[in-house]
């Protein structure tokens, strides 16, 4: 690989921090970077000046060992393919516009294309089974805001204590692009949060990491603690195993079937556009469409098809038709009858 010495680095790893700061620059939350970091950082250890036949051997990698059959397995290993491509794209694609490398080895990388699949969603009787537990009061509190405000488990991990307030039981949450948004929560959670807030002294988080190591936790390990309490209290509860993320979807599918304004719930869950909660629960609009259709549809709540009077189109019940029927003859034969008279 040519090499520019005036613009050129060593080699794209001497960039690395560079292009995290950028990012930190653009806004881009501390969890956000920290995964793409993810991304990119097991390339650079992999290959010190990568190509972009190296990138896509690195990539095909990803997707050995699950079993094409395997729709769910294949198409979660697609999302993470995704987000690997995006996350090198803007690496490559920060050092190349800042002439730091002469090349931009991610640039023809095409994402996979995913399946459109109705999101999977736990049963309301599996939700009742999980809040049913003896549950700590700690555990009952991440449950509670997940289920209350339909948080990100992200957002849930980096809740302060100086966003929450009690007295408008709202709390502030850092969603993604570092956009903060305000939700409500419910009296019963307001009591868990104050609960939380009296027992964890000086930390700052909500949620501390009980870990003497806590400094050198990431973001996605502190996701993961949650994860696998999720899955240990769902084997409890004897249900399908939960991720915190269908819970998410819990709420929101809960609030559309029971007639929410989708503007709401889309303000709700902090997504950038309305479009993005109608595209992503579009099966709940189908359900409710279908729903109203039979309640108050044309024909709704009829025995029988109605007919369609021929002459004037008229939806008419089959009785009001043989009615107008035997009117219509009568005044045929009347008029006939008086015809002959003249």
């Amino acid at each position: 690989m040519g090499q520019d010495t005036k613009s050129t680095l060593v080699s794209p790893a001497f960039g690395f921090e560079m292009w995290k700061a950028d990012l930190a620059l653009r806004g881009l939350s501390p969890r956000t970077i920290e995964l793409y970091s993810r991304h990119v950082r097991p390339l650079l250890e992999a290959y010190a000046t990568p190509n972009e036949a190296e990138i896509k051997a690195f990539l095909a990698k990803r997707l050995q060992g699950v079993d094409a059959k395997d729709g769910d397995a294949l198409e979660r290993r697609k999302t993470t393919l995704r987000l690997s491509i995006e996350a090198l794209r803007s690496f490559f694609g920060y050092l190349h516009s800042n002439r730091l490398w002469n090349q931009n080895p991610a640039a023809r990388l095409r994402t996979p294309k995913l399946a459109r699949r109705e999101r999977k969603c736990p049963r309301l009787e599996d939700v009742r089974k999980l809040l049913a537990l003896d549950l700590s009061t700690h555990d009952r509190l991440f449950l509670a805001l997940l289920l209350d405000t339909g948080m990100r488990l992200g957002e849930l991990a980096t809740i302060t204590k100086d966003k929450i307030d009690l007295s408008k039981r709202c709390i502030v949450i850092m969603g993604k692009g570092a956009k903060e948004r305000v939700v409500p929560i419910s009296p019963s959670t307001v009591e868990l949060v104050q609960w939380q807030i009296g027992s964890i002294g000086d930390s700052r988080y909500l949620f501390p990491v009980r870990s003497k190591l806590e400094w050198t936790l990431t973001a996605h390990e502190c996701d993961r603690n949650f994860e696998r309490r999720l899955v240990y209290l769902c084997k409890r509860a004897g249900i399908e195993r939960i991720c915190p993320h269908q819970l998410r979807h819990f709420v929101a599918t809960y609030l559309l079937e029971r007639g929410a304004d989708i503007k709401a719930v889309s303000g709700l869950l902090g997504h950038a556009d309305v479009v993005i909660t109608l595209q992503t629960y579009h099966h709940v609009g189908r359900r409710n469409i279908e729903e109203m259709h039979k309640r108050l549809g044309v024909f709704a709540n009829r025995p029988q098809v109605p007919q369609i009077e021929a002459r004037t189109g008229q939806v008419v019940d089959g009785e009001a038709i043989e009615h107008k029927e035997d009117e219509h003859e009568r005044r045929c034969t009347g008029k006939r009858t008086s015809d002959r008279g003249r």
